[in-house]
């Protein structure tokens, strides 16, 4: 990243979970403009489609945010591992194939739930309501 006028490495999750969710975001705007819902949850997805992403079998997380050794930490192996996770995504397959029509979202599937709502959330006796045991006195 580029930090006040100097070019520094970064990493871990604070610098891959915002790219990811970027990543995500540009899918589900592809997805919609073509009448397709949102990604929704993503992990059956993304578990299916493990070849869109650049395996890392080498190297390990056994170090400090500081750069030094650790003495425990996860090795990188071949396929999911607890070090790199599924790897480093390729956008270019991910949206290849989130936008193709054998592709069944999690929000694709009609919602429907074994569970009732809560009567105080029943919006056919006025809407939702606070439980009284949850209001507290000021």
């Amino acid at each position: 990243i580029t930090l006040g006028n100097a070019v520094v490495s970064i990493g871990g999750t604070s610098a891959s979970t915002p790219m990811f969710a970027a990543l995500i975001s540009l899918i589900n705007d592809q997805r919609l403009s073509h009448g397709r819902p949102p990604m929704g949850f993503l992990n059956p997805f993304l578990y299916q489609n493990a070849d869109a992403f650049v395996d890392i079998v080498k190297g390990d997380n056994a170090i400090s945010r500081y750069g030094d050794p650790l003495q425990y930490g996860y090795a990188a192996t071949e396929g999911w591992d607890a070090a790199s996770g599924l790897g480093t995504p390729r956008f270019d397959l991910l949206l290849i194939k989130a936008m193709s029509p054998s592709v069944v979202t999690h929000a694709d599937r009609p919602y429907s739930s074994p569970l009732r709502r809560p009567p105080h959330l029943d919006s056919k006796k006025g809407g939702a309501r606070i439980p009284r045991k949850f209001i507290a006195a000021v």
